[in-house]
């Protein structure tokens, strides 16, 4: 059976619509200049395009998902590698943006304060943003593997859930090493290096 959206979900899915066609053409554009201009392909700009790469996949495949997740929130009808997919790639997204950052920052270091400069090579910054990837990869391995779909029961009706199926000890460990290692650290570490470039 169908469910009938209310006014302020269709005004949602509206404005969030909106926004995510424009976010993906902005992220596309960027990363266009920077394949098709020979000068724009900069050690900098590598580390941006990744942040654009990196918001390109949340707009086209993470945010539909939660948005769609949010909507039909009655029933859950897509596999459980969906629901674990949904679930742990925003957690990849943001924190290979983060890590991404750090690079970026630590790249902007090397040029500005160190004198004479130690610029970054393409190399090294292909390395970083590799293993930006790594690591970000292995941080959200334990988010997609904490998830699964489950049947629930509500009187008489039957329904799908797409939800944490570790226990709460398991999920409270995991949010603060995800906090630690994905926001705390690479935050003091940027913050470091942007201080001693003031």
């Amino acid at each position: 059976m169908a469910t009938l959206l209310t006014s302020t979900q269709k005004a949602f899915i509206a404005a969030t619509s909106t926004w995510l066609v424009v976010s993906f053409a902005a992220n596309v554009c960027i990363i266009v200049v920077i394949m098709r201009m020979k000068k724009m392909r900069t050690v900098t700009n590598m580390f941006l395009g990744n942040l654009a790469l990196t918001d390109i996949i949340l707009i086209a495949f993470a945010i539909p998902l939660q948005l769609h997740d949010v909507t039909h929130s009655n029933n859950y009808y897509e596999s459980s590698t969906e629901c674990r997919v949904v679930m742990s790639l925003p957690l990849l997204c943001i924190t290979c943006s983060i890590y991404t950052m750090v690079a970026l920052a630590e790249e902007r270091y090397r040029a500005i304060v160190l004198q004479p400069p130690r610029l970054m090579t393409t190399r090294v910054a292909m390395t970083t943003l590799f293993f930006s990837w790594c690591a970000a990869l292995v941080v959200c391995l334990t988010t997609f593997l904490q998830y699964n779909t489950r049947t629930a029961q509500h009187g008489n009706v039957t329904f799908n859930l797409c939800t944490n199926v570790m226990p709460y000890a398991f999920r409270l460990t995991h949010g603060v090493v995800v906090l630690c290692v994905s926001y705390i650290i690479p935050q003091v570490s940027c913050i470091c290096n942007y201080c001693v470039q003031t």
